[in-house]
């Protein structure tokens, strides 16, 4: 009923896929002078990614169909670092459905070399997924040349989270909202949740295993369309140790707990 406080507790991820980086047959299409090693995927074997005489050119590799048949929740990471011409070069990481639809993607134009980070997409649907695809895409200007794109790791997790519908006695759909898990978890820092159908003000808290209160923010709107709110452990203020950590998501009409691994090297 409006203004009942309900406590949503959903399954974390059943589902991970990780490819072998050093061994190419993990991609169907593969285009570009893309370099594999014991560990690394390479934009590249020489020092500086090559230069195209035609100007613009797009270095690509896709995986094969994944299987993921019943999951409507899908987050992806990649563990990499780049160097490349600022705002005219271009990385990206797609997910694509079976319809051959773009579901999540991330994308730079700058330059992150001298560490290593991890970039997280995350996408959600009512509907679920039977495959998806994994598009790595490097393009190039023909213009100047860096030391391009190096991925040390590439990780997909799917789950199936169930539709949150509120229906009458006639079984008509009143409120449909979302509040997916924390993804990655566990993760070494960065962690986002998908928030959409929220009616606001959406309060956000963040717990210690002690019951301390490390962050608080309010979204003053609601929250209609689907937003990926994300902390970052560690970083602008935000506790850095490792440890279990909760996150409430409370509304005038819901309250939900998520709970999250933060491990630090």
């Amino acid at each position: 009923s409006n203004g009942a406080e309900q406590q949503i507790y959903l399954a974390t991820p059943v589902y991970a896929w990780s490819p072998e980086l050093a061994d190419s047959i993990v991609w169907d299409i593969r285009q570009g002078p893309w370099d594999y090693t014991i560990d690394t995927l390479k934009s590249q074997s020489q020092w500086l990614y090559p230069n195209s005489s035609a100007g613009q050119d797009t270095f690509m590799l896709v995986s094969p169909a994944l299987n993921i048949t019943g999951t409507n929740r899908l987050a992806l990471s990649i563990t990499h670092r780049y160097e490349l011409e600022w705002d005219r070069d271009l990385i990206a990481v797609l997910i694509v459905n079976d319809s051959d639809s773009i579901i999540g993607q991330w994308q730079a134009a700058d330059q992150q070399w001298e560490n290593t980070i991890t970039s997280w997409i995350g996408c959600s649907s009512i509907s679920v997924h039977d495959s998806v695809r994994v598009a790595v895409k490097f393009c190039v200007d023909g213009s100047v040349n860096y030391r391009g794109w190096q991925i040390f790791g590439l990780e997909l997790t799917a789950a199936l989270e169930p539709d949150m519908s509120i229906k009458d006695d006639n079984d008509r759909e009143v409120n449909r909202f979302l509040i997916s898990n924390p993804y990655p978890n566990p993760s070494n820092g960065m962690v986002g949740i998908n928030l959409s159908g929220l009616p606001g003000p959406v309060a956000i808290t963040v717990y210690d295993l002690l019951g301390r209160q490390v962050h608080h923010e309010i979204i003053p709107h609601p929250v209609t369309k689907l937003l990926t709110w994300q902390i970052n452990f560690g970083h602008n203020g935000y506790p850095g140790s490792s440890g279990l950590y909760f996150m409430r998501i409370k509304t005038p009409q819901h309250t939900v707990v998520k709970k999250c691994i933060i491990l630090k090297n």
